[in-house]
């Protein structure tokens, strides 16, 4: 399991070094496979500049040359850019002479194709951002002329890769490391704060989304918790959200997906979200799979379920979902969803696929502060 420095001080305050925080990790019984630093390096001299003009570079079809403002109350810089994927008006990156970039490479005033270019325009990949290198890096909320980038993505993160043995599925999040650290340097403990209350409501609601929770499998599954949700339209999630799944090497996808993922990291709690406008019979039913069920996974691979194994089908079977995989959708599936669906499975037969969730299924939530959290 990755674990993020930056997710993890959201629930407690680790000022230690990244090497204390790996010893204490090890020293409370959890081996760590390998520490990542990542961030930008110190680069003074890369600072926020606005394109005030560009034209056609004279001797090069696909360069322009670009009047850029790098600093307040200076003459601006002329450099020439390849990109073409700005505007007039645009806030980049932008290398001044004297700069090194990420892999070492210096930036120098030099002329390019007759035309005298004081810096460069810079990508995300060119700093070590993003892998995106085929465009300037457009930056976001208008950061002041000249500031340095070092300032626009202040510092790096350290991940941990960590093994949490069976007997601890407790830790199986952030929020449940957070809690051993805390204990091991003496430090408070901060449960995230619900805003939003999930009690029932007053009087059923006219439309029902959902008729129906069956669990056919009760050995395997003793609890399944449902609640719909109404007004969600899919949309790319906010930065914040991003950064935090990009940092344990999870794919962005959109808001409802990685909501669930983020849920899933953050308190060790699996989510499942459905459009219920395609559940037949507006019903769920997890039951064993049929032997030669068959379903496709994330990574194109057509696989056949064993009897044993835990699904959540609708009242059809028209659809199946292993509840420890991560399942391609049929296409009439691709709709906003307006149903999130919660639940708490344990499974001990799941599949021979290694998830994130299906050792988290095992998990048994529990209330602490309005929150709920991997019983610990």
């Amino acid at each position: 399991m990755k674990l993020s420095t930056q997710w993890l001080q959201q629930y407690v305050d680790l000022d230690h070094s990244p090497e204390a925080i790996e010893e204490a990790l090890t020293l409370i019984g959890f081996e760590v496979e390998g520490v990542e630093k990542t961030g930008l390096p110190d680069m003074p001299e890369v600072v926020v500049g606005e394109v005030l003009a560009s034209e056609p570079h004279p001797n090069a079809d696909r360069l322009s040359v670009c009047r850029v403002a790098v600093a307040a109350g200076a003459e601006p810089s002329t450099i020439v850019c390849g990109a073409n994927n700005y505007r007039v008006g645009d806030r980049v990156p932008v290398a001044l002479p004297g700069a090194t970039l990420p892999g070492g490479f210096r930036i120098k005033a030099s002329k390019l194709r007759g035309v005298r270019s004081e810096g460069m325009l810079c990508s995300g990949n060119e700093l070590g951002i993003d892998d995106d290198a085929e465009g300037l890096l457009i930056l976001d909320g208008r950061p002041e002329i000249g500031t340095p980038i070092n300032q626009v993505f202040p510092g790096g993160d350290v991940v941990y890769d960590v093994e949490v043995t069976p007997n601890r599925p407790d830790c199986l999040s952030h929020l449940g490391i957070a809690r051993e650290l805390a204990a091991y340097f003496g430090l408070e403990l901060r449960y995230p704060t619900l805003t939003h209350s999930l009690a029932p409501a007053e009087k059923p609601s006219s439309r029902r989304l959902l008729d129906a929770v069956s669990v056919e499998a009760e050995e395997d599954c003793p609890l399944y918790l449902a609640y719909t949700v109404t007004g969600v339209k899919l949309a790319p999630s906010p930065e914040w959200l991003q950064r935090s799944l990009t940092a344990v090497g999870l794919r962005p996808v959109n808001n409802v997906v990685d909501i669930t993922n983020y849920v899933l990291l953050e308190l060790g709690q699996p989510l499942h979200a459905f459009d219920a406008a395609k559940i037949e019979g507006k019903k769920l039913v997890i039951r064993h799979a049929v032997e030669g069920e068959k379903i496709v996974t994330l990574d194109d691979r057509e696989r056949e379920l064993g009897k044993r194994m835990m699904v959540i089908a609708d009242a059809r079977s028209r659809w199946s979902w292993p509840v420890s995989w991560g399942v391609s959708m049929p296409r009439s599936m691709t709709a906003p969803p307006i149903s999130c669906l919660r639940r708490r499975i344990f499974a001990p037969r799941l599949s021979g696929v290694r998830r994130g969730a299906s050792t988290s299924l095992r998990t048994a939530p529990t209330a602490s502060n309005g929150v709920s959290i991997p019983a610990g």
